[in-house]
């Protein structure tokens, strides 16, 4: 049975609340004022796993740490969200286990149309990419040294690198790079 809506209210003179403080330390019942929860959810948190300071009997109170309960009700809230395995009966997993199977056989068919590619190809490619880029402009200070010492003007050295440059970045953008070349 669910306490009525009068026995919600939270005696502040139980719970030594003052204006400028928080609660942090609380019994059974002011926990389920707290969280506008019956008693009978606090029960089943509690043998959720639901933390507690004082395990509370027939003559004890019980006493939780209201921020240590916030924090498990958001693990356990995540925990459900992202499909807690322990939670699932035998058909559930099945389920689970079905849609797994089903998507690792979609990626495997997208993969074999040339759909998508393997995280690992595409790691190959840029590494190759790369490599071919440095190596072409570091070839640019060989082929203009000998013009580039000649001159005495800034701005005329300044244009040989900059059109030697859009050369070899002109040339680099015409190449097909296809992952087979890198491997």
């Amino acid at each position: 049975m669910v306490p009525a809506a009068s026995t919600k209210t939270i005696n502040t003179q139980n719970i030594n609340m003052k204006a400028e403080t928080s609660i942090r330390f609380v019994n059974k019942s002011q926990l389920a004022c707290l969280l506008n929860k019956s008693l009978f959810t606090i029960d089943a948190w509690i043998r959720k796993g639901m933390p507690f300071i004082k395990k509370g009997g027939q003559t004890k109170e019980w006493e939780f740490d209201v921020s240590d309960v916030c924090k498990w009700r958001e693990d356990h809230a995540i925990a459900t969200a992202l499909g807690n395995i322990e939670d699932l009966g035998i058909e559930e997993l099945k389920k689970k286990k079905l849609a797994v199977e089903v998507n690792i056989l979609e990626i495997d068919l997208q993969e074999r149309r040339g759909e998508i590619v393997p995280l690992k190809e595409v790691e190959q490619g840029l590494s190759h990419t790369y490599i071919t880029i440095k190596q072409r402009l570091r070839t640019i200070p060989d082929r203009i040294v000998a013009e580039l010492s000649s001159q005495t003007d800034e701005h005329v050295c300044r244009e040989l690198l900059i059109n030697e440059i859009d050369d070899a970045l002109l040339e680099l953008s015409q190449m097909d790079f296809d992952v087979a070349q890198a491997e």
